[in-house]
């Protein structure tokens, strides 16, 4: 690989992941407009964020199997136009079916983006661990300026926003346009990986841990736009404004961990996380103010960032490509069935406690975090 092929897939990826980043946490705050110009239910609501997810884990698989039929180029070229088409839906119908459609695919490409962004930083450089963060990075500051997007085009009608995103889900195409990814399909690596870990206890349980993360922590940052205007706790762009807050105390967290920080013990450390994350969300659903609850949400964006990442490490090498990959789908899983379950519990018992849900995934948490630690030397 030459010095200038390596830069295009670095460029590339950075550029992509910005995008993916802006119009994939965009759909927070474009769900609670839609919302109000269609008088969604609460489980309707939830439903089309899980959407989101579930394109999410599908793209994680099909841009492989799409690789190896067309090629990388044009596999990430039809998949990543789910940014601007998503939105194109979105703008034309209220028809559930049809939003939930516009949510999947917009999912479809956040999921190639974070698939093939990775893989593209990790072949282009002797440091992967730098420069997959600050890859992610990059996405954390998509999701930083996306309601400053928004608030910039809320000036027309309804589905002006959608329409500007809509506009800039085309970069998306346009970046892997000219990355240079490889045109002809891969060849099949028949190497099969070794499935023995499927009859291991703590890969299972590491697994049931992610699940709950991943449903806690989409939970919140998915409904916690909504949440904050139907409770009457922040109203307008300054609601818009707390997925910039949350997404800042991510991205500083995760920069911390990748670059200052380091664990001794990676499960004692993810213990001190999910307590974190029990504390500082319990005071944000506690807060009776705006300041209070913008508060306790950047502190839930620094207890909670790092939790993904050091769970998926954890395994060590233990986990193989193959476990990695089941764990990861698997896990993502609580991402689709949480955001749809505190809108079902919103519906019957009010936001309030729909937005109590993701507490209970935060304790399931503990319990199997301290699980895996006494597990882990015997698996490990």
């Amino acid at each position: 690989m030459t010095e200038e092929l390596a830069k295009h897939w670095r460029q590339c990826a950075f550029r992509s992941m910005f995008i993916a980043g802006l119009c994939a946490t965009s759909t927070s705050v474009v769900v609670s407009i839609l919302q109000q110009q269609w008088d969604l239910s609460y489980s309707m609501t939830g439903t089309m964020l899980s959407m989101v997810v579930v394109g999410n884990i599908t793209a994680s698989f099909l841009v492989g199997v799409l690789s190896q039929i067309i090629g990388e180029r044009m596999a990430n070229l039809i998949l990543s136009t789910g940014s601007c088409l998503g939105y194109l839906i979105l703008i034309v119908t209220g028809q559930p079916v049809w939003l939930c459609a516009g949510f999947l695919i917009i999912g479809l490409a956040k999921g190639t983006t974070l698939n093939t962004g990775t893989v593209l930083v990790k072949r282009s450089t002797d440091q992967p661990t730098r420069s997959v963060n600050l890859a992610h990075g990059f996405y954390a500051t998509g999701g930083l300026v996306c309601p400053f997007v928004i608030a910039m085009f809320g000036w027309g009608p309804w589905w002006l926003p959608m329409a500007a995103l809509s506009v800039i889900g085309i970069g998306h195409v346009i970046s892997f346009m000219v990355a240079k990814l490889p045109s002809r399909p891969d060849k099949v690596n028949k190497k099969r990986g070794e499935w023995g870990f499927l009859r291991q206890p703590f890969f299972w349980v590491l697994t049931a841990t992610l699940f709950f993360e991943c449903g806690s922590e989409q939970a919140v940052t998915s409904w916690v736009v909504s949440y904050f205007k139907n409770s009457g706790i922040l109203t307008g762009f300054y609601a818009d404004l707390t997925v910039t807050v949350v997404w800042g105390a991510m991205l500083l967290a995760r920069l911390a961990i990748a670059f200052l920080i380091q664990f001794q013990d990676s499960f004692k450390a993810l213990i001190f996380m999910v307590l974190g994350c029990l504390v500082t969300y319990g005071g944000l659903l506690a807060a009776p103010r705006g300041f209070w609850a913008l508060g306790a949400l950047f502190l839930f964006g620094l207890a909670v960032a790092g939790a993904n990442p050091t769970l998926i490490a954890s395994g060590g090498s233990y986990i193989t490509p193959t476990a990695l990959g089941v764990m990861i789908a698997t896990g993502c899983t609580g991402a689709v069935i949480m955001p749809y379950l505190v809108g079902v519990v919103a519906e019957g018992w009010g936001m309030t406690a729909g937005m109590a849900c993701p507490l209970v995934g935060f304790v399931a948490m503990l319990i199997l975090l301290v699980v895996c630690r006494k597990m882990q030397p015997k698996e490990n």
